[in-house]
């Protein structure tokens, strides 16, 4: 298993930046490479996660998106690679409870219980087109585990706390323009 974490980030964050990559390199099963891309032109975190998986590595099989303003804690990638074995997309709790749960599909069409903190095979990643723009509907991050649904993925849930979510003035959508 070859996992490659993968974080957007924003001219403005360069505190939180660094906490981020810090907490990728303290990781207890460090990923084979951290990508991280300033958005210097408002393209927004699905065209930059897009355009860094597009230029991946082949060998690089697993997909472990970052935003730059959580954490993970050290087990994250560890606890999430155990519970990979036959999965597509495997995602875990932050220490808020934002509802994170058992996979459910039927719920997941209702609403996202899913964070973009996941890990996600990269084969269904490209299968399905990775992220799409966010529309005011439907988040870049839900309309993906819809997508991965619809083409017969599979998702675990590990019921743990494995990162920090800290919430910012404009975490749900980069500003544009």
């Amino acid at each position: 298993m070859k996992i490659a974490v993968l974080t957007p980030s924003k001219e403005s964050r360069d505190v939180l930046r660094e906490e981020c990559r810090q907490s990728v390199r303290m990781q207890t099963l460090p990923p084979g490479i951290h990508l991280l891309e300033i958005d210097n032109r408002g393209l927004g975190p699905e065209e930059i996660c897009n355009r860094m998986v597009a230029g991946l590595d082949r060998g690089y099989d697993w997909l472990a998106f970052l935003d730059d303003d959580d954490i993970f804690l050290p087990w994250h990638l560890e606890r999430l690679a155990a519970a990979s074995e036959g999965m597509d997309v495997v995602y875990s709790k932050s220490q808020l409870d934002l509802g994170y749960r058992d996979f459910d599909a039927a719920e997941l069409r209702k609403r996202n219980y899913i964070s973009v903190t996941s890990l996600v095979r990269r084969s269904i990643f490209e299968a399905v087109g990775g992220f799409e723009k966010f529309t005011p509907t439907v988040s870049y991050d839900w309309s993906l585990w819809l997508k991965i649904l619809d083409k017969g993925g599979k998702f675990r849930f590990v019921p743990e706390v494995t990162w920090i979510y800290r919430i910012q003035n404009d975490s749900m959508i980069w500003k544009q323009g």
